[in-house]
This record gives structure tokens, sequence and C-alpha cells, in this order.
């Protein structure tokens, strides 16, 4: 039996808050102060801890597990730029409104000030980024301070969970000694057995929260659908959204009732899947949704948004040209939309407006509905007949080859450029993931290793040269955890997705400033981390290994070689060609 001191009685508490809540896997990165925690949840036998070497990693392998689960995996560090170091995964989590939980252990409030070792100012260090922080009181033997801290875990996981799901953060002081005792303390002993509903808690959750669905009246839904039923042109637009966030059943029947086309970003759960089959799926609008294509279509009147705002800034413009009746729904009642195009903003939950909606109305398809329908068959035929290699080519392969119930993850930069342009809709069941909220390049390895610890689908990491050399540190966690990612990494010796910027016309400085050639061997971090590396350059090439990866179910890189000037050109022409075509 462990000699708790208050220090690791406290740790104990959160625990078992934790698991009785349902948080049974944790994130714990190495440190002294941070030990009366760290020791309860590795002791603890129904506890899974990953033990990450740096912050950073650890917090993007829990963000990773949440957009991939849909709840938190909290991440216990030490003081001082230990916590400092979990920012750029706390931002994202902010942004793209993925819970997290971030417990940070502290020096104790009367070391502030004192030039004392590791001591930093701790509290709300996280700023705007989170839903809710907290510096909890030190640990002492008071009861009162021990429901309380209960309830504070209770609060945490409700406001990371929310209508708005992101970041919370707990602080917590912890005074010397930090670990257990070698021998019982009769204080602790007899608080223990003295104040039970404090040490001991209640059966399931100290505070059960029960959550509720944001709605709207009767008279706005009746208001809202009349706009519908007389529209004659609509769309849907599905942006990012987390896979736990909105039905794509529930707006796959919306769009059947409206007979409105779904133009479905790729990370927004709606472009594959079995409802792809029964409703008007459009994935190429990135591309045909340009001034000349779209000069003789009648515009959109309505527009119903869901999700975050859509990756194809072509999209966003085409909405800006339209100037349609847009109503954004979202949950929180928080605008995302930074083109500033909307026209009304719905504050309810998107799978309920979706239902509401659709019990209310059926409509019959307009003349732009037999557009978007033309224009996709269309765009999809010229890419399928074109073998030219290019990047967007390889985006394409992977989604064709990746079997059903795979997890792909998406890097920022080119990656989701192209699986946006050139991620054709399907009924397969693949579950896309991207950290869109803040579009870094950051952690994106260690995002992905989280998401594939938390799944049994086959997983994927579609990646560039930069954003892997970015998050090297985060390959430990492959063997580390034993997990099996398949990493697909577009080597264009640099910053290829500048070539796309006016700045490229004048070099120098461009290739010194921004292309920034690394003109480094990246196969040499096989023999670091122990994987399989294979170099290819056609598409023939990538598709034979890719499919040999798939069957081998082993980690493992294939790293494209690309250049980027010839991308580039390839892909300017290809656009001429759907103005052409389309």
């Amino acid at each position: 039996m462990i000699s708790h001191s208050v220090n690791t009685l406290w740790g104990a508490v959160i625990v078992e808050e934790l698991l009785r809540a349902g948080i049974k896997h944790a994130c714990i990165t190495p440190g002294g102060r941070s030990a009366p925690l760290s020791f309860a949840m590795l002791t603890n036998p129904e506890f899974t801890t990953y033990v990450h070497l740096d912050e950073r990693s650890a917090g993007f392998f829990a963000l990773g597990r949440a957009k991939r689960t849909g709840l938190p995996t909290p991440i216990v560090c030490t003081s001082g730029t230990a916590a400092a170091n979990l920012h750029p995964s706390v931002i994202e989590a902010d942004l793209s409104r993925t819970p997290m939980l971030l417990f940070t252990a502290d020096r104790p409030s009367d070391l502030l000030y004192s030039g004392s070792n590791q001591t930093i100012f701790q509290d709300n260090i996280f700023s705007k980024s989170t839903r809710w922080n907290r510096t909890l009181p030190e640990p002492e033997l008071n009861e009162r301070k021990f429901r309380s801290l209960r309830s504070a875990i209770a609060r945490s996981l409700s406001e990371c969970n929310g209508m708005s799901p992101g970041p919370v953060h707990l602080n917590i002081p912890f005074r010397k000694p930090l670990g257990p005792l070698d021998s019982p303390d009769e204080s602790v002993v007899d608080f223990i057995k003295n104040n039970p509903l404090a040490t001991k808690g209640r059966v399931g959750p100290y505070t059960k929260i029960t959550p509720g669905i944001s709605t709207i009246s009767d008279q706005d839904l009746v208001r809202i659908s009349n706009i519908f039923s007389e529209s004659k042109n609509g769309l849907i637009i599905a942006g990012p959204s987390n896979p736990h966030s909105v039905s794509s059943d529930a707006l796959s029947t919306l769009s059947k009732s409206l007979s409105f086309p779904i133009l479905a970003d790729p990370l927004s759960g709606l472009r594959f899947g079995k409802h792809v089959d029964s409703s008007l799926i459009c994935g190429g609008y990135d591309s045909y949704l340009n001034p000349i294509t779209t000069e003789n279509w009648p515009n959109p009147d309505v527009v119903i948004r869901f999700g975050a705002a859509p990756t194809s800034i072509s999209l966003q413009n085409y909405l800006l040209r339209t100037e349609s009746y847009e109503l954004l729904i979202d949950p929180a009642g928080q605008a995302r939309d930074p083109s500033f195009s909307s026209s009304e903003l719905v504050s309810c939950d998107p799978t309920w407006f979706a239902h509401s909606i659709s019990d209310r109305l059926s409509l019959e398809p307009g003349d732009l509905f037999n557009h978007f329908s033309t224009a996709e068959s269309n765009y999809w035929n010229l890419i399928d007949s074109k073998s030219f290699f290019f990047e967007g080519l390889i985006a394409s392969s992977i989604l064709d080859i990746s079997s059903d119930n795979s997890t792909i993850i998406i890097s920022n930069s080119m990656p989701i450029r192209d699986i946006d342009r050139f991620g054709k809709p399907s009924s397969k069941q693949l579950t896309l993931i991207g950290n869109r909220g803040a579009s870094g390049i950051d952690g994106v390895i260690s995002t992905a290793l989280g998401a594939a610890s938390s799944t049994g689908d086959q997983a994927i990491l579609l990646i560039g040269d930069i954003a892997y050399l970015h998050d090297l540190s985060g390959l430990l966690a492959l063997n580390k955890f034993n997990l099996k990612l398949i990493i697909i990494e577009i080597n264009n010796n640099g910053g290829g997705i500048f070539y796309r910027l006016p700045i490229s016309k004048y070099d120098p400085p461009f290739t010194a400033g921004f292309r920034t050639p690394h003109n480094l061997d990246l196969s040499h971090s096989s023999d670091l981390y122990g994987f399989d590396f294979t170099r290819v350059s056609t598409i023939a090439d990538f598709n034979l290994a890719y499919k040999s990866a798939i069957d081998k179910n082993e980690s493992c890189v294939i790293e494209v070689i690309s250049d980027p000037l010839s991308n580039q050109s390839i892909r300017e022409n290809l656009q001429n060609l759907v103005i052409q075509n389309i």
C-alpha cells in the first residue's frame, strides 16, 4: 500500500475522478514537480500512460487522440518552460474546437518574484486559448479543498467537451515533499479515515455533468424553413469539422430534402462514406468554381454553412461573388467566417437543425443543382483522363488505394490543398484528420501518431518534407508505444508552396528566404527510428510501394521526390484545361 503524502493523495484523487468520468489515458512528460500526479497515473492499473520526452510532442499526440476519439487525453508536465512548449498544440485545439485537458505542475506562489529556479508565471499562461483555466489551491489536508478538487475535475471535463470544445488548463502548485512517503504519515491516514467523501468520492463522478443541446425557437425554425422553401437554387457548405461534431447522415438527409448539393471539405466528414451514393457530394469545386466557369450559372439564393471556414479559397471567393443569403449554423454561436460573407448566424446544434429542417421540407432540384452535378462529373472525368505525374496525383492515389475504414492524417501546406482539389468523393469509409485550426506545420507527425494510438484503423499520414523535419522528434513515439503509421512524405526540397505566391518572381531573395532548400537525405531518419524507407519518383512506383505498405501493415516512410517548378506548371495547365472543358 502506498504511504501517501498530501501531494500524492491529491494526485490520486485527480486520477480517480478522471477514471470515473471515463478518461483512461494520459500523456506524461518527465519532471520532478509533477511527480505526485504522474506517480498516481503511472501506478494505477486502470490508467494507460504515454510518456513523452518533450512537451511539444506530448501536446500534439494528445491532440491527435482527441481529434480521432472526441475525448480529451490529459497532459501532465512539470513547471517552467515545459508548460510553454505545450502552447502550439493548445492554440490548435482552441481554434479547431478539440477537447484538451492540461495539468501543469507549478512551484508554490511564495517562490514567485524570488528568482527561484524553474519558476515562471504559469497562471493563465495560455491566455485566450483556453475555455477555462484555474490555479488550484496548494494541496492541504482540508476536507473542503478535496471536495473542491473533485468538482474542479468534473467542471474541467465539462468545459473542454462543451458546445465549443477546447483546452482547459489546471495549474497545480506542489510543495515538497513531492513523492510518496517511506512510512505512513498518521495525519494523512487519519484524514483519509475521517473524510471518506473527500478522499474516496462517490460512485461515479463526484459531480455528474448532464450536457444539453442548443436549439432555436419554433418561430425561428418556421421563418428559416420559409427561406429555404422559397429558394430555387441552394447550396450546403460543409467545412472542416471534427468527426464527432455533426452527423454526416443528418446533413445528407438535409441535402436530399432540400435538393441542395453539398460542397464537402475533405475534413468535413461528408466527402467520404456510404451517404455519397445517395447524395450529390461535390469535391472538385476548388478547381471549377472560378468566374469564367460559373459565369452563366444561376447564383445560389441561399447557402447553409456548417463547420469552420472551408479550405478552398475558390469556394470562399465564389460565395462573396454570388452574394447569396448565407446562414452559418454554429452550436457555440461563433462566426467562423473570415470572408465576412454570412447573412445570419444561427446558434444551435447542427445535427438537430438538419433533422428539424428535413422533417419539414421536401423540395425539387433547381438549375444550380444540375450545373454542379454536370461540373462535378466532367471534372473528375478530366482528372481521371490525365496520367502525368505531379503531387496532386499522389493525394488522389492515397484515397483510391487506401482500405475501407482507414484514418488519414493530412498535413498543412500543399497536402491539404491537394486532397481538397484532387480528393474525389467516394462511398469508402475514410476518416480524414488535419490541424486546420491554426493551419500550422508543427507537430503533424505527433498528431498522426496520437490518432493512430486511438483507433484500430490503418493510419496513414500525408506530409511534406518541411513538416516532416519540423517534427522528427515525434517519431520516437512510433516504437516506444508500438504504433503503426504509414507516412507518405512529399519531398520537393523546401517550401514548394511558395511558388504559388507573387514573391516567387523575385529571386533573390525568393530561394534563400522563402523556398529555403534543405538538401538533406531524409532516409537517415529510418536508421534513427527503425522503420522501412522507400524512395519513389513516378506514380507507378508510388502505387506499388503504397499497396505493399498497406498489405504489410507495418510502419514505413514512402518518400516521393517531386520538382516544385514542374508541379506548379502542371497545376496551372490543369486549371486552364478545367476552364476550357467544364
